[in-house]
This record gives structure tokens, sequence and C-alpha cells, in this order.
């Protein structure tokens, strides 16, 4: 206590003696420090009675306590875990089936190898620290050595006692008892505890999972499986363990002397490992019985645990099967609601097949059970980006603008996409419809129509429809119909330019949205031009054949003559030549002599210039709206 008084003095004086402090912080420093005085004397008395801390104290480089989340203890874990599998499968066999083991045999001195790594461990256990209630790591090695030594190191220490050596020694009658002793050994196994924890640690099983895709309930019911092949196994050895001490006894007939086809200890085994599977799944044959006392004993036993491991294996694997097809069971459900539904409602048998072929589809895709919100909802934001960039972001940037994006916009743009299903010719969108947003096929194919019905092109797996006038929001120019079942990604337009301003590329995609509207509206406008011209052309054609009178069969002998002109002034000049009338058609022959006199044709002809021309005007209308974005975007 000296030296704390001495050490708060000190630290009294360079709180005194710090320039800047005025006199109310002078006393709520010294208030401080007489509650650190307070709380450093109690930790220093702890310190004196607890001499054995970890502080300076190492071996080597390693400070003690030793901690548990130590990389070179993770290995060693790995190490005992190797040792416990061992024991858990071959040790026992040898200790059962071989009695005694003689120096000369190799199994003998792997077991004093596993003896030694055994020790070690112990000695490990002494010196590592232990996570105490509160979830912090207990730092007293005296503490840590007196939790092992209360705990643990009893079942060690007797399980690591070589009585091998032991029983080598005796003779007679004795031998039997120490070969009894032997199963102490086999203490060891109470510890398989620490196997599982090695594994979890180690997320194996969830390497294991993501490796080979295999779902949890699988995973569970084979390790449930091993499980009970371990047990059946250790029930076998010690099935045959009982009766193998007995032999030799005067009067005693054990369950192996009955046994007289086995001359070898394979097929002892296999008979014992034929009773363990019948009693513990309940069966119970009967043609290998116990016949002394200690067997029957041992029996009762394992039928009593029999029953319940068999009891639990059953309950089990029955709630874990039901999980495995999550979706077939709902697929069923919801075939029998639509069953009832249609029943109820007199629906037609037609729309009724079409509904369930609907339902079927989306249940091959799996699509009917939509756990995705389920799974995503419980994760943390940017795992929720991680994963559906993983899955969905491959077809996302398929979209010519999202190619290059940020990986966080990506992202984000990836958790609120959607899958859509439609059925065969199935309208996904209407020409004249507001643009809702981009399509991008997974499975299936998609045509599109035209305003006079035909099909412009096709879609097919991972490509892109609808990003068209997205942006600008101008309504659908085409008609898209489904090619059978189509399941496709939908990315809804106010996320699409939410992305896009978030990029930076809103500005460009519109401006190359502007110059793709205006090369189609000079297009449209030359094309229209060109019809309107050859349609005036074509009505001075018609004027001057009625006011020539030329005859039909004449008339159509000219065209086709002069199609091989080189240009359509050249055309109707040698045409207006060949009939004898001024190039303009002019004349002064009355109309109503002509052999094409008939008005109804010509107002038709007339009528069809006029669309010409509003049709053009429309596209004059369009070259308007282009040069006043372009004018925004540049101003």
């Amino acid at each position: 206590m000296d030296s704390t008084s001495e050490r708060t003095q000190s630290e009294k004086k360079s709180v005194a003696f710090e320039p800047g402090l005025t006199a109310s912080d002078f006393k709520h420093e010294e208030a401080v420090m007489a509650v650190l005085a307070e709380n450093t004397g109690k930790v220093l008395e702890s310190e004196d009675a607890d001499v054995d801390t970890w502080q300076g104290r190492r071996i080597g480089r390693m400070k003690l306590p030793l901690m548990v989340d130590a990389k070179w203890r993770k290995w060693w874990d790995l190490l005992v875990c190797v040792i416990l599998l061992y024991v858990a499968t071959v040790s026992i066999f040898v200790i059962c089936f071989y009695g005694i083991l003689w120096i000369d045999s190799p199994l003998f001195w792997l077991e004093r190898c596993i003896d030694v790594v055994w020790l070690a461990d112990i000695v490990l256990n002494f010196l590592t620290s232990y996570q105490r209630g509160d979830r912090t790591w207990e730092m007293s090695l005296r503490k840590c050595s007196l939790r092992y030594l209360l705990g643990w190191f009893a079942v060690d220490i007797v399980s690591t006692i070589p009585w091998d050596i032991i029983g080598y020694t005796q003779e007679g009658e004795d031998a039997s008892y120490w070969q009894i002793l032997r199963l102490l050994r086999l203490l060891r196994l109470l510890k398989m505890a620490k196997l599982v924890r090695v594994v979890e640690s180690s997320k194996l099983l969830v390497r294991v999972e993501v490796f080979f895709c295999v779902k949890y309930a699988l995973l569970r019911i084979f390790l449930l499986v091993v499980g009970a092949l371990f047990v059946a196994h250790w029930v076998a050895c010690l099935f045959y363990f009982f009766a193998f001490v007995q032999i030799g006894i005067p009067g005693v007939v054990t369950w192996i002397d009955d046994l007289a086809d086995a001359s070898n200890n394979f097929e002892f085994y296999v008979a014992s490992l034929y009773f363990s599977v019948y009693t513990i799944t309940t069966i119970g044959y009967g043609d290998v019985t116990p016949n002394t006392t200690i067997e029957r004993v041992y029996t009762t036993i394992i039928m009593l645990m029999g029953a319940a491991i068999f009891a639990y294996l059953l309950s089990n694997v029955n709630a874990l099967v039901s999980d495995l097809n999550v979706q077939g069971a709902q697929y069923r459900l919801i075939m029998d609601q639509l069953s009832d539904y249609a029943s109820s409602r007199q629906l037609d048998p037609q729309v009724h097949f079409k509904v369930r072929q609907y339902f079927k589809q989306i249940y091959r895709n799996s699509q009917l059970v939509s756990s995705d919100d389920v799974v995503l909802d419980s994760m943390t934001p940017e795992l929720r980006c991680e994963v559906t960039i993983s899955v969905y972001g491959p077809l996302v940037q398929k979209v010519e603008w999202f190619k290059d994006i940020d990986h966080r916009i990506l992202g984000r743009l990836c958790t609120v996409v959607e899958q859509r299903t439609f059925s065969p010719n199935e309208h996904v969108y209407l020409e004249g419809d507001e643009p809702t947003g981009i399509y991008v096929i997974i499975h299936g194919s998609v045509s599109h129509f035209g305003a006079n019905g035909r099909v412009l092109g096709e879609t097919h797996d991972a490509e892109v429809f609808g990003i068209e006038n997205v942006v600008l929001g101008r309504k659908r120019e085409l008609t898209a119909i489904t090619n059978g079942y189509v399941n496709t990604l939908f990315i809804e337009r106010n996320r699409v330019l939410e992305a896009l301003e978030s990029s930076g590329q809103y500005d460009t995609v519109v401006h190359e949205e502007v110059q793709r509207l205006w090369k189609q509206a000079v297009i449209i406008a030359q094309e229209h031009a060109h019809f309107l011209h050859l349609a005036n052309e074509l009505y001075r054609f018609v004027r001057c054949l009625e006011q020539s009178q030329v005859n039909p069969a004449r008339a159509l002998t000219l065209v086709r003559e002069k199609k091989k002109s080189k240009s359509l002034k050249e055309f109707f000049a040698q045409l207006a030549e060949d009939v004898s009338i001024p190039e303009d058609g002019a004349t002064d022959r009355d109309s109503e002599d002509s052999i094409f006199d008939q008005p109804t044709s010509e107002e038709r002809r007339r009528m069809q210039i006029d669309e010409l021309r509003d049709k053009l005007r429309s596209s004059q209308q369009v070259l308007l709206e282009c040069l006043e974005r372009l004018d925004h975007l540049e101003s």
C-alpha cells in the first residue's frame, strides 16, 4: 500500500503542476485522483493476493495464460480432434478386441505417442484461459489452473495412464481385472464435445454447405446418421469386450462361445455390430443373444439407450426431411387452394388449366416460394448488397448504362430489382403504354411488334428490352409479346433514374437518347418527304394519263420500261414525252373523257397525300422537341 500512496502522490503532483488548470479544475482533479487511488489500491491488493497473474509471465514469446483463439492453438486443437477420431474408431476396437498389446506391436507404440500428445494437452489446459459468465476472459493463471484441476483433469489423467503396460506385468486372474481397467482410456470419448467445438469454430460445416451447395437439413441428417454409426460401433465393441473378459472363467459360457462359425476378430466384430444395430433400432432378431449376467445387464442398458436414441433419430430426421422441400409443400398447398377456388367460383376449365400451368412453371423456376425477402432482410445492408450483386449483378450489367457503374450503386440497384414470370403469348407491354422500367430476360424469348402487326425483332436469354424511351419518359413504340414462358428481371424506371443520377451519367444518357431521337426523326422525315414527293409525281402521272387518253395496257408498258430510268425526274420526263404532253402535265383536254376518270380513286389518293403530310408535320414536331432538349442541355 505504500507504493500505492506514493504513486498517487506523484500523480497528484503531476496534476497540480500541469499548466493551464484553474482552481476549480484542480479540485475536480483531486476528487478524480482520490477515486483512482482507491481503485488502484484494490487492484494492487488483488495482485498481491494473486501473484500468478499473466502480467510479466511468459513461456518463450507466449504470454500467460494462453488464449484459446490463438492461431497455433487452433492447429493444436485440430491435432487433438484427429486423436479423438482415432480413439472413437480404432482405439476402442483395439482395446476391446485385442486385449493387452505387446511391445512388438505397432499399435502399442502408436498408443504411447498418443499418450505423449495427451499429456502435453493436459499441460496446455493448465495454462489456458477460459471465458467467464460475463463473456470476458479470465486472465488469472491461478484461477485458470484451478478450474481445470477441479474439472477435466481427473478424466484426462486417468485416460492417459498406460494400463497396457501395467496389465503386461500381471499374470493369471489379475490380468483380466487390468483389462477391465483399460476401458478407462475410453474416457477420452467424453471430450468429443471438443471435436464439435473445433469443427464449428473452423467453419468446416459452412464450407461444406457452400462447396457442395447442400441444404442445412440434409447436412444435419448426414451428421445424425454418422453419430448413430459411431454409437453402433461403440456398442458393438463393448458387447464383445464384456464377453471376452469372461472367457476362461470356469462354468461361464458367453455368446462368443455359442458363435461357432466365427474364427477371427473381423467376424466377431460383424456379429457384434449386427447385435448392436438390431438392438438400437428395436428390431431384436434374437439370433445373437447375451448368456451371462454381465452381458444381460449390458444389453438391458443398451436397449434402454437404444430406444431413446432411435426415437431421437426418427423425430429429428422426420422434422428435417419435411424441411427439405419447403417449396414443394407450398406448391401443393397453392394447388389445393386453386382447386377449391376454381370449384367455388365455377372457373372456366381452360382458364383453370392455364393458371395451373403457370404455377407449375414458376415452381420449376424455384420462384413459387420467394424466400429472398426473408433471407435478405435478415442481413446487414452491406452483406445484402454483396449477395444481390452476386445473384443479379451479371444480369443488371447487361444494361449498357450499368456495365461500369460503381460497385455500391450497383449493389443498391440489385437490392430493388424483382423477378417477373410471364405466361405464353402474354403482353409484357403495349404500344402507347407508359415506360415503367427495363426488362432483362433470364430465360425465354420475347417478340416485338410494330403498329402494323409485323414482327420487328426478338430478344432472348441475357438480353435487354424495354430500354427505349425509359429515360425521356416517352410512350412505348412497340408491343412486346412472350414466346412461351418467360422469366425476367425487372428494374423500375425510378430506380434506373436514381442510379443514373448517382453515377453522374444522367445528362450523358439523356443527350444520347436525344441524339438517337434526332436521327430517328431525320430518317422519318426523309421517308415522309420521299413518299410525299412520290405521291405528287404519281398524281402528275395520273393526270397525264387521263388527259392523253392512253390505253391502260399501254400505260402499264410505259411504266415498266421507264422503271429502268436513272432518276425519278428522268422517268417522268420520258413518260411525258411518250404521251406527247408537257412535263408538268398541262393540257386543254377535258378530264371527263379520260379513261382514268375515277373520282373515288383520285379522292383516295388525295387522302393518302394528306395523311403523309400530317405525318410529316408530326415528324417536324418531334424535331422541334429534340431541338428544345438539346438547347436545354447546352444551357
